[in-house]
């Protein structure tokens, strides 16, 4: 789309209320900057860091290196291959915070594609009838007892969908298994229970506090599946993820992203 026909749209779309929107030259510097954040997320090195990652001495070096490389943790895909490979953790593209980093969750996890996460924890269960409940005497990862003889009980994996928003110092118990798509989590929420999409959460335990949208655009949103496309493709919209999310606003979101999408896996390439 030109930057004229985008303006124009823009302009058609109209209504009772001021919506932000982009000038002809913002919206040339936006389109020209995705393509670059999706050129530049797989680095020539990609395949061989993936490989060196497995010689545990290098792991940090690698992690370093594919961040630096490839516009850090919003964008490597390298990260994100290392977690499949090494730790079979699926995380998706756009996402940052410290679940892009590999080894973070438990093996059969899964993080959608631009998701906000900040320091959450992941809670394991320790064997509480022991003397000692430190890790050192029951996790077989940190080398001292043998995997067969551990009293250990692994966290169970944990699905995050697309578009979820997590504050600083949230507690993610056994007990949750699933966060759905565009949740939000507050700052030191405690997750005892399955989070549900598209809603607000806060306390201890976690509560329901509200919705994010009415059920007619919640319902918009979903079908629109944006989540699913690179974020080249997505600033061809610019203005429908900017603005509060309407009927009129979403219902165009919706036919426009009814055409064939590009794969997010695909735009690097």
């Amino acid at each position: 789309m030109s930057a004229t026909a985008y303006t124009d749209r823009v302009a058609a779309t109209g209504s009772g209320n001021p919506l932000r929107s982009l000038s002809a030259e913002e919206y040339r510097r936006v389109k020209r900057r995705a393509r670059q954040i999706d050129a530049r997320s797989r680095c020539a090195f990609s395949n061989s860091l993936v490989q060196l990652y497995g010689v545990r001495a290098f792991r940090g070096a690698v992690i370093d290196l594919a961040m630096k490389l490839e516009g850090g943790r919003y964008f490597s895909r390298t990260l994100r291959e290392i977690s499949r490979v090494h730790h079979d953790v699926q995380v998706g593209m756009y996402t940052y915070g410290r679940s892009t980093l590999p080894g973070y969750y438990p093996p059969g996890s899964s993080v959608g594609n631009f998701g906000s996460i900040g320091t959450t924890l992941v809670s394991h269960r320790l064997p509480s009838g022991c003397p000692a409940q430190h890790p050192l005497f029951h996790d077989p990862k940190l080398g001292l007892v043998a995997e067969k003889s551990s009293s250990y009980v692994a966290r169970p994996p944990i699905e995050v969908g697309h578009d979820v928003y997590s504050g600083f110092d949230v507690i993610t118990l056994p007990t949750c298994r699933r966060i759905g798509d565009g949740a939000v989590i507050g700052t030191s929420a405690v997750l005892t229970e399955d989070v549900p999409p598209y809603s607000i959460v806060a306390g201890f335990p976690a509560r329901v506090i509200r919705k994010r949208f009415s059920e007619e655009v919640e319902a918009l949103v979903r079908e629109s599946e944006w989540f699913l496309r690179p974020i080249s493709e997505l600033v061809e919209e610019f203005d429908c993820f900017i603005n509060p999310a309407s009927v009129q606003m979403m219902n165009r979101l919706v036919s426009v992203m009814s055409r064939p999408p590009s794969p997010i896996e695909a735009a690097a390439s």
